[in-house]
């Protein structure tokens, strides 16, 4: 039984191998009887973009010297993969799981290569374009979920986001990026692009607008325009977050006694706690997403004076700022303007009590 542990548990790591893979999930079917000797039997769901489809695999818990069988579902009737020539005919408990995945990856590239064959084969010329480029592109992957809908899935790597060397130098550096085409077999060839950017990469609430795929003949010409798309979209957002951060660290290194919060992740907002005799107030400063182009909001609240409960609340934006400045100057700059703003909010407090 440890041969079959192990042999689920490897399978589940091959969509790291397989851009096109979104998902592989197994699940133990129990006992099967397709083949005279009894098999333990588990369903391969494979999630390949709108494509759903389950394979059986019956492997023997009894036997390991016995291969893995594969059954394919019948929506993959057409596929008859050849067995892998390399593939070590001996098996055995210590290497069954090697085996199976050796088995798997054989299969699951023998797959992507069906897809594309089908592709190949149709009638429409403007999918046969898209594909001139990149025939010989093992990160290219072409699916056909039916005969009206082609969807071509690359991931795409860019060389100039700014980033660390680790990022930059990996000799297997994982995408930036999915790119998804989607080509309409119906005779109109309209083509829709989407880019789907790694979680790092996405800036909260600025969508990436993805490159219209327009007059692009070829998908090797449309890679290049998403690849700088991208780099201009990250290492914009990349040089306001460095600013956004001198901002809130200028601002927790000259009141740090005072910090009650802030935002560690994407420097939006800090908030302090200050008091002035018997007067208590919170300040919250936040940046908005167009942070240097927006001004920060500096947001007062009254905690209390003494036994006096009133509560009042203060924005405030007319003090020094230009988007110009650092981020640590335009921190210098506001500070300057605190003391007085909080004298006069304490005022407006005594004024409505």
């Amino acid at each position: 039984m440890a041969h079959l542990t192990a042999t689920v548990t490897a399978l589940q790591q091959l969509p790291n191998e397989f851009p096109a893979i979104d998902r592989i999930h197994v699940s133990d079917m129990g006992s099967s009887e397709r083949h005279t000797t009894a098999s333990d039997c588990f369903r391969l769901l494979l999630e390949l973009d709108t494509i759903q489809t389950r394979w059986e695999l019956l492997m023997r818990h009894s036997d390991a010297t016995l291969p893995m069988d594969v059954v394919f579902g019948a929506e993959d009737e057409q596929f008859q993969p050849s067995w892998p020539s390399h593939m070590s005919p001996s098996w055995s408990s210590n290497t069954y799981a090697q085996h199976a995945l050796d088995l798997l990856r054989h299969l699951l590239t023998e797959y992507l290569h069906w897809h594309y064959a089908r592709c190949q084969g149709h009638s429409s010329n403007r999918l046969r374009m898209l594909l001139t480029s990149y025939e010989e592109d093992q990160a290219l992957a072409v699916l056909l979920p039916n005969q009206q809908t082609a969807i071509v899935r690359r991931p795409i790597i860019c060389e100039r986001i700014d980033g660390s060397a680790e990022d930059k130098d990996s000799t297997n550096p994982k995408p930036d990026a999915t790119l998804r085409l989607e080509l309409r077999l119906d005779g109109s060839d309209v083509v829709t692009a989407t880019v789907q950017l790694k979680p790092a990469l996405v800036v909260k609430d600025v969508p990436f607008p993805a490159p219209d795929f327009g007059a692009c003949r070829v998908l090797s010409e449309y890679v290049s325009t998403a690849q700088q798309a991208i780099e201009t979209y990250a290492n914009t957002f990349k040089d306001r977050l460095v600013q956004r951060r001198k901002y809130i660290t200028a601002f927790l290194s000259r009141y740090h006694s005072a910090l009650l919060e802030y935002d560690v992740k994407d420097y939006a907002f800090i908030a302090f706690l200050f008091q002035h005799g018997g007067f208590y107030a919170t300040l919250k400063i936040e940046l908005p997403d167009n942070f240097p182009e927006g001004q920060p909001v500096f947001r007062f609240l009254s905690v209390y004076e003494d036994q006096d409960l009133t509560v009042l609340q203060q924005e405030r934006v007319d003090y020094p700022y230009s988007p110009r400045w650092s981020g640590i100057e335009m921190a210098e700059r506001a500070a300057t303007f605190l003391p007085s703003a909080m004298l006069n909010f304490r005022a407006l407090h005594k004024g409505q009590g």
